[in-house]
């Protein structure tokens, strides 16, 4: 047998006899094919499902913030408590689109997935340094959601 590829152990087999082993290769081949396509796109549609649901649980605060909008200092307040309560929530989601991606270029490699995949990455990695950095401000300042949920992990 020259090489290591698929094709040359297909080759072996079909040479050898072994056309049974061959089929049964082949059937778990595209079967794995298969479940990790599945898998990509699991993590994909779980991605989209986390930032759904945390939209969805800022909704009411939101609303309530437009409907009032003469009280502006309880409005920003407001504003300020959805922005914080989306932080985790999008950067868990944009964790699981990762690991779609990573899937999918391993199933699929192409050089446009692997230029999605770093797109996404570079995406996550921004994204994940401002909100870092947003927070960071949002505890510095008193009175903020920020600084609350600071002193409620301190234990103050």
């Amino acid at each position: 047998m020259k090489g290591l590829g698929w094709e040359a152990l297909c080759q072996h087999c079909h040479h050898a006899g072994h056309g049974a082993v061959l089929e049964r290769a082949d059937t778990l081949r595209y079967s794995l094919h298969g479940f990790l396509e599945l898998l990509a796109l699991g993590f994909g549609m779980l991605g989209v499902l986390i930032v759904c649901i945390a939209v969805f649980r800022i909704l009411p605060g939101v609303a309530e913030a437009i409907a009032a909008p003469r009280d502006g200092a309880r409005a920003a307040q407001r504003f300020e408590t959805a922005r914080a309560k989306l932080r985790e929530p999008a950067l868990l989601a944009f964790a699981f689109l990762i690991a779609g991606e990573l899937v999918g270029t391993v199933v699929v490699p192409s050089w446009e997935k692997m230029g999605i995949l770093a797109a996404t990455v570079v995406i996550r990695a921004f994204l994940g340094l401002v909100l870092a950095h947003e927070h960071a401000l949002a505890s510095a300042r008193p009175g903020s959601h920020g600084a609350t949920e600071a002193s409620a992990q301190n234990g103050r």
